[in-house]
């Protein structure tokens, strides 16, 4: 028993003394930037459709029952956001400091088995994703913890003029696997991350909780 707790100890303690990495930071947003969300403003005959959905390694099916999908424009700062490099969980759904990113930021919420639909939308690029996740319990040194598992699918797709277009953000469309992120506190906790929406904030990740 004093082994375990020595090594239990160990690790908290070497989890402890390492080195945190440096958050990313987002650089000056310029007016040329702000000014290429424009056009994604507008209303238009566009049409996006598709299922979100993982499949675990015991085969079952979880789809995004009710979980936020958005939809942002695919503009410089657009794709700098969607490639920017990730260290934490909470930080995956951070956002640039730009008002028209926000404003031009388009959201549904799933239906029961995960389909979603936008539409009056103008020509363009745009990044469709959405949150699939799930429970799972995990036991280190004889504790058990329930962990995240899951992650973010997603896909960059084009939008013509009055075109309808359907995708499937499914195992093909992973972006980030949550669960290989690091973590800002020790242990998972009941608290929650929000997306940032315009006017709105749904739940969608269960979050560390603090020592």
């Amino acid at each position: 028993m004093f082994s375990r707790f020595a090594v239990l100890v160990g690790v908290l303690c070497l989890l402890g003394c390492t080195a945190m990495p440096v958050p990313y930071v987002w650089p000056k947003v310029s007016n040329e930037q702000e000014a290429e969300y424009s056009p994604y403003m507008q209303s238009g005959d566009g049409i996006i459709t598709g299922q979100a959905f993982l499949v675990r390694r015991d085969g079952m099916t979880i789809r995004a029952s009710g979980e936020i999908v958005t939809l942002d424009p695919a503009t410089a700062l657009g794709a700098q956001w969607w490639g920017r490099p990730v260290q934490y969980q909470h930080e995956y759904f951070d956002i640039p400091p730009s008002g028209a990113f926000l404003r031009a930021r388009r959201w549904v919420v799933a239906d029961a088995d995960g389909n979603f639909r936008f539409e009056n939308l103008p020509p363009g690029r745009y990044y469709v994703q959405v949150s699939v996740t799930w429970d799972a319990t995990q036991s280190m040194l004889g504790l058990r913890q329930i962990v995240v598992q899951g992650g973010m699918v997603g896909k960059e797709v084009q939008v013509p003029d009055g075109g309808v277009i359907s995708v499937a953000l499914g195992p093909l469309a992973w972006r980030v696997d949550l669960s290989k992120l690091k973590t800002k506190y020790r242990y998972m906790g009941p608290t929650k991350k929000s997306v940032p929406i315009r006017g709105h904030e749904q739940v969608v990740l269960p979050q560390e909780k603090p020592d």
